[in-house]
């Protein structure tokens, strides 16, 4: 009989350099990063080579599964084992898995022994997503949740719909193409007031 103690973090496949945060990334290949240690009923640490087998499910028991990915070979080390979920048979793990369920659970199945409980992947794990990209491409809409910060030109090929709301703190034009704000028109222009207004007819 098998014991596993696990923690579970999520590494950002998408990082230029290396970066591991518990935090869901929704990258071009997917992965969890599993740590734990394996011990057997005496809770004696093992070591040795064991088939594991992870599986995600939307609930503590029963429930649906969602993903699978089993990895014949794992090295355990004095009990401590390490497997990047997403690199075996199962392949990587769709971005649905996690946005279509509130909640996430794990369960492990070490040579064909089921292993309880499952652990609870919390929404708050992969909802704090954390990424460093030298370059991403996004098909459909992207929501950003809160204040957006970017240091380079942004360059749109379609138009940018605002919503109603005010474009503000612009800096002082410089190319004639560049936007200016009302203030900066108006000091511009100043002058007495001109009305455009068509000039009344005279009265024959």
């Amino acid at each position: 009989m098998f014991s596993t103690r696990r923690a579970v973090a999520v590494l950002c496949a998408l990082c230029v350099s290396a970066v591991t945060y518990p935090a869901w990334a929704q990258t071009s290949r997917e992965s969890l990063n599993l740590q734990g240690r394996l011990t057997d009923n005496t809770g004696a640490c093992l070591t040795g080579s064991y088939s594991f087998q992870i599986d995600l499910y939307d609930a503590p028991g029963g429930g649906t599964l969602l993903y699978s990915d089993t990895q014949g070979a794992v090295t355990v080390t004095d009990g401590i084992y390490n497997i990047e979920i997403g690199a075996g048979s199962g392949g990587p793990i769709n971005q649905s898995v996690f946005s279509g369920c509130p909640d996430v659970w794990i369960e492990i199945i070490v040579g064909g022994e089921t292993l309880s409980p499952r652990t609870h992947l919390t929404s708050v794990a992969y909802a704090s997503t954390v990424v460093v990209s030298g370059g991403a491409s996004v098909t459909g809409s992207l929501g950003v949740l809160g204040a957006a910060n970017f240091t380079s030109l942004i360059t749109a090929n379609a138009g940018i719909d605002l919503t109603g709301q005010p474009l503000v703190n612009l800096g002082a034009p410089v190319a004639g193409t560049d936007a200016a704000t009302k203030g900066y028109v108006d000091g511009v222009v100043g002058g007495p007031k001109v009305s455009l207004a068509p000039a009344a007819a005279d009265a024959d």
